[in-house]
């Protein structure tokens, strides 16, 4: 019974002696594991410091790019605030789940823990993300590029949203590069005289995926940029699309951040060009073309505003210089068209003016243009038959009725003249002169009470039209007391300074 006693409790220290040792090797291991990564990560996070690549966050990061694109603290601080309140599901700030993927995955592709392919999947993903994101939180408009705007207003139009994108995708750890698009895909045509800008983002296994900003559906699968498209001069052209790609531009201008600055620049003096304010749409073009030389369509804006401002001659350069960077874009030679034609050089303004309706066979800018050169030489049908081309291009042209009224007029035609008056006068931006000039029809077609009307309407809308009403009152005797007409514009009028 002793031995038997021995036998069974020799054993049972043994066992708890070699359960001790196992736990205890276990310990000491994840102890040194602990150790190790608490380590590793207290030394990345001294090298992240003292890295040159600061700031090392989120907020950070927003607020840099904004002031780098010429914004001040403010609209920094208010496009920060706006972007970190965007939340997940589960009530937490999304941007950041979005670096703190980003900056993940690439710790971990550097480390060699991950693939290339699986980093460019989460890139691919949080730049899809980004957009549908930025549609949710900010609608579309036509008017607000100016980034103070677009996140005080919560609208954009495509430059807004491109402003907003790449501050965003920058931030975020994306390699996001500007594209003015010059031209859409033969289906879905850039509307003429229109610009738009929009993003692509660079992935990091060399594809590029595109997105076109303003339409929530347009993008592009990841493809070889390369493949793709061929230079030509400054710009890329769509040559070879990539199978089972959406390559959504057919030609493009790659813009860096001055680039980004310069459209904005550009969106400036478009909106004081609209206002009438030529001078200073002027300065603002020499300021966006100073920042980028190679932009195409800015010089053209600059050679349409040195045209207004009777520099003809800096405006001709202009548009040559425009032709020279890319043949094939129709709005230069239109505007060279316009300055021979101011300049009396009548074959070189057709050219130029077919030359751009060769190009872009729906400008209906290009066809008004030409009417009024088919005007001054005498050719009216002709001209009628651009008037009327421009407007079945643009039911909503003002100034294409208006020539063809006047066409109309010389041609002894009242009534179509009128017609074509009154659909003038219908359209949003209605020009000032069309009562002064439909007054005048009225009268040569003897309805003096409608001319007496049309030539109050003009004075009310803009009181320098006097001299020429009191010439027509004159010449046809009509019973408008002119003394009596007041130099104030009328509140209630109908024109272009009138809500």
């Amino acid at each position: 019974m002793e031995v038997g006693f021995l036998v069974q409790t020799d054993p049972a220290p043994k066992i708890e002696c070699r359960r001790f040792d196992v736990y205890g090797q276990l310990l000491w291991v994840m102890t040194l594991v602990m150790t190790v990564l608490w380590l590793r990560s207290f030394i990345e996070s001294v090298v992240a410091v003292d890295s040159p690549r600061a700031p090392v966050n989120l907020e950070q990061r927003i607020e840099q790019e904004v002031e780098a694109l010429g914004y001040d603290l403010e609209t920094a601080q208010a496009c920060r605030q706006m972007a970190l309140s965007w939340k997940t599901w589960r009530h937490s700030c999304v941007l950041d789940h979005w670096f703190q993927k980003m900056q993940t995955t690439r710790c971990q592709t550097e480390q060699g823990d991950c693939s290339v392919e699986s980093l460019a999947k989460v890139q691919f993903k949080v730049a899809q993300d980004l957009r549908d994101h930025l549609h949710r939180h900010i609608r579309p408009t036509d008017d607000i590029y100016d980034l103070t705007e677009v996140v005080r207003r919560q609208r954009a139009q495509c430059l807004g949203f491109t402003q907003l994108y790449y501050v965003l995708g920058r931030a975020l750890g994306l390699e996001v590069e500007v594209i003015n698009v010059l031209n859409l895909l033969k289906d879905q045509p850039l509307t003429a005289g229109h610009g738009h800008v929009s993003c692509m983002v660079r992935l990091v296994d060399e594809r590029v995926v595109m997105f076109d900003v303003v339409d929530l559906w347009a993008h592009s699968d990841p493809f070889v940029f390369k493949e793709a498209y061929t230079r030509v001069g400054v710009t890329w052209e769509l040559q070879h699309p990539v199978a089972d790609s959406d390559q959504l531009f057919a030609c493009i201008q790659c813009l860096d951040r001055d680039g980004l600055r310069a459209q904005w620049l550009n969106a400036q003096g478009a909106t004081a060009a609209q206002q009438g304010r030529w001078g200073q749409a002027l300065a603002w073009f020499e300021q966006a073309v100073e920042m980028d030389p190679n932009a195409v369509q800015i010089r053209n804006n600059r050679a349409g505003a040195y045209l207004k401002c009777g520099r003809l001659d800096q405006a001709l350069v202009d548009c040559d210089d425009a032709i020279a960077l890319n043949p094939k874009l129709e709005g230069p030679y239109n505007t060279r068209g316009m300055c021979h034609s101011h300049g009396g050089r009548w074959e070189a303004a057709l050219q130029d003016f077919d030359a751009a309706l060769e190009r872009c066979p729906d400008f209906a800018k290009a066809y008004n243009n030409r009417g009024c050169l088919y005007n001054k030489t005498a050719q009216y049908q002709r001209a009628i038959e651009d008037f009327d081309c421009a407007l079945d291009l643009a039911p909503s042209y003002a100034e294409a009725y208006l020539n063809r009224a006047n066409t109309y007029t010389r041609l002894g035609d009242y009534q179509r003249a009128i017609a074509s008056y009154n659909a003038a006068a219908r359209c949003e931006s209605t020009p000032q002169q069309v009562y002064l000039s439909r007054g005048l029809v009225y009268a040569l077609a003897g309805q003096d009470k409608q001319a007496c009307r049309d030539l109050q309407q003009a004075l009310d809308v803009s009181p320098a039209f006097r001299p020429k009403v009191e010439r027509i009152v004159n010449r046809f005797g009509l019973d408008l007391p002119l003394a009596q007409v007041s130099s104030q514009r009328n509140p209630h009028a109908t024109g272009p300074g009138n809500p």
